[in-house]
Parts: structure tokens; sequence; C-alpha cells
């Protein structure tokens, strides 16, 4: 259901954009300001708003507050700069269909940078690029507040994003509402996700367990972390990461997945002629072909955005690379091996995973806990974008229970 722009993907992640305003990552009527400036399906029209934007949200930070004496404009200056780096990253979404485009690491550096001059005056987050074998894994670190919840070591939540999200967005999503429980908050990426495919130019892969193993690995190095009380989420395609990683870490005492996803590759169409030349093995033609199909203007925006975006994050040069490797992205082999109770939620009118979610709950049996959320609860978009405190309120409360019992 199209709440602002008559093109689906636009209005989605534009919805996604005002939703971070619940946990200080945007305002909600300067993200409604850009309406008139966007044109739905035009990527140009939309980096050059949401650039604007952000240049304006960094400019109204003013200058960095000096001494704990300034807490009043600690808050203010850290408001205005998650903002900022919230829409620099939006500026850079739809530009990857160009892997040269020097706007991609250029947007980047700079959401890198206010984000980073946030924390400084948020909370105790801190910077860590873990080893694991063929890559790194870089994580920001939340220790629970003070006086927040029991004493003692904390519950800790590993969160991590999906297909085209950054760890720093998931702060505004649920991070924050982790350490408003008294959480330790970890969030992290792997290959394919914004940090590493830049810094360290790697795509993504299939068996995640790389990913967490060593996200767990740190948390428990840490005396405040419980050892016993370790849960990992995953977000949009990371519902289907997350739950991989479950099936080969068995330290995690639950696991998150909003929403569920049980074949990623479900989420990848495209019109039928092309996808027999790809089975048919006419290689050549099927590049060109589609190609001339991705990058039509008349093409439309969830199926132009998702192949480019697609082509850069999985680091391939052909539809055929993309295709092959989507194969592995599945959980018919590891679901089985899954010990932990998995949160499994499920958007009603999801427009990328559509029946994922039961496929999944119903594989786990007995180990999940399915979820609807509906439209008339406003919260059935993808991921439930725009019903964060609902989402976060059914979670955590479900994970109390989990504890409990």
């Amino acid at each position: 259901m199209s709440l602002i722009f008559p093109d689906g993907t636009f209005d989605f992640e534009f919805n996604r954009i005002l939703a971070h305003a619940r946990y200080r990552g945007s305002d909600f009527r300067e993200v409604l300001s850009l309406v008139p400036k966007i044109k739905p399906g035009d990527f140009d029209s939309w980096h050059t708003a949401f650039v604007e934007l952000a240049q304006r949200a960094e400019a109204s930070a003013g200058a960095e507050p000096q001494g704990s004496h300034e807490y009043s404009r600690r808050v203010s200056y850290a408001d205005r700069l998650f903002a900022a780096s919230t829409y620099y990253r939006a500026a850079d979404f739809f530009l990857h269909g160009n892997p040269d485009d020097p706007r991609i690491n250029t947007l980047w550096d700079k959401q890198a940078a206010c984000f980073d001059t946030a924390l400084k005056h948020f909370g105790n987050g801190t910077r860590h690029l873990l080893k694991a074998d063929s890559f790194s894994v870089p994580i920001i670190y939340f220790k629970a507040p003070v006086g927040v919840g029991p004493t003692g070591p904390k519950k800790t939540i590993l969160i991590g994003n999906g297909f085209d999200g950054a760890m720093e967005e998931m702060l505004h999503v649920n991070g924050i509402a982790g350490l408003e429980r008294g959480y330790n908050v970890i969030l992290f990426e792997g290959p394919g996700q914004c940090t590493v495919r830049r810094e360290q130019k790697k795509g993504f892969i299939h068996d995640w367990e790389r990913v967490v193993t060593p996200v767990v690995d740190f948390a428990l190095t840490l005396e405040e972390v419980d050892k016993e009380k370790i849960v990992l989420f995953g977000y949009s395609m990371s519902g289907q990461l997350a739950v991989r990683a479950a099936a080969y870490e068995h330290r995690l005492a639950a696991t998150v997945a909003i929403d569920g996803v049980f074949d990623v590759g479900s989420a990848f169409k495209a019109p039928e002629e092309l996808l027999k030349l790809y089975s048919s093995g006419e290689e050549e033609k099927f590049i060109q072909e589609f190609g001339t199909w991705m990058f039509d203007p008349s093409t439309p925006t969830p199926s132009r955005w998702i192949y480019q975006h697609g082509l850069w994050a999985f680091n391939v040069a052909t539809p055929v690379e993309l295709f092959d490797k989507l194969k592995a992205f599945t959980l018919e082999d590891s679901i089985d091996n899954v010990r932990c109770p998995v949160y499994v939620g499920d958007a009603q009118e999801d427009i990328f995973f559509q029946g994922q979610p039961e496929i999944m709950a119903e594989r786990l049996g007995d180990k999940a806990n399915l979820r609807l959320f509906t439209t008339v609860e406003g919260a059935g978009m993808h991921c439930q974008v725009g019903a964060a405190s609902l989402l976060n309120a059914d979670v955590f409360d479900w994970l109390e229970r989990t504890f409990q019992g």
C-alpha cells in the first residue's frame, strides 16, 4: 500500500527513512519536505534531494560541544549528526548500478564521519575490527547503560542488517531499544554489506556463521556479557542469514528473524523469457538482454534496483554469476541444525519475501515463534517499517519470556 509515492520501491525506502525518527535517526517533517523534489523512479532526483538534506542537517548541528558541562548541546549535536548520517546513506541508496561511481565511497565516508562524531556524544559506542577467516568483521559495540536492569552481566544482542542496509542504521531500528532495556548491543556487518563491500571488496557469502562466530567470540571475552543470554537479530535478508548462522553457531540463546526468509532468491524476479535464456545456458545472449532490461527506465523500479544493487553487493560482473550465487542462499540444507528458539516476523504486505516466514516457521517446527504483523496495526510493511515501537516491544518481550522459560 503506497502512502507517499506511487512507486512502491521509492515509497518503501522513503518510509524507511521516516521510521528512524522514533530512535533518533531522522526528523519527520524535514524528510517529508523532500517529496516535491523527488520524481518517483528517478534515481538521480532521490540522490540530489537527500544530499541537500544531509548537508542542511550536518550544518544545523553547529559547533561541536566541548566538555561534559555542555550536556544539553551534546544531545542536540548528536541528534543532528545521526540524522545527517541517515540522509547521506539514503543519498547513496540508488547509485550502485555503476560500481565505479565515486559517490558510492564519498557519501559513505560522510555518513561514517557524521555517525562517529555523534557517537562521541551518545552512549559509549566504540568501533572494532574482528578477524574472521578471509575477511574482517567491523562492529560497533555499546555497553549496556549503568543502572538499567539488574546488576551483573547483561543480556547481549548482536544485530545485523540485510541486503542493502548498514550497521549504523540498526542503531535506529532496535539498537537504542536494546540499550533502553539494559542489553549490551553489538552492531556488525559481513561480506556484501556496506562497509565490508567498500573497504574489503568482499561480496555476500551464504555461510553466515563465518561472520557471526567471531562476533560471538568477541562478546564472550567481555565480563559485562551474560554468556548464557546472547541473542542474534537478523533484519531483512539477514532474516535468512541469521538463521543460517544459528544452525552452526550453537552458543546463541535465541535468534530473531525480521522478517523470516527461507530462500533469498525468491525476491529476485525477472521476465520469463530472460530466465529461460539463463536456464538454457545461453549466457552471452542472457547477459546482453538482461543488461538492457536492467537499465531500461521503463523497467519497474524494484527490478532495476534489486539487480543493479545485487551485482554490486555480491561483487559480480554479470547476472549469470549473481543467479549462480543465489542458489546457495537457502536454508534447505541447514535449518534442521538450528537448536535455539527463533522469533519469525511476518509482514502482511511484504513486497520482497511474501510467504517466506511461513515456510521458515514450518521447517523450524516448535522452535519457531511466528508473529504476523498486520496492516491494521500499522506494521504490515517489510520489516515492520514505521512500527518500530510495536516491533521492539514484541521482540524484547518474547526474549524475556524465552529467557525465563
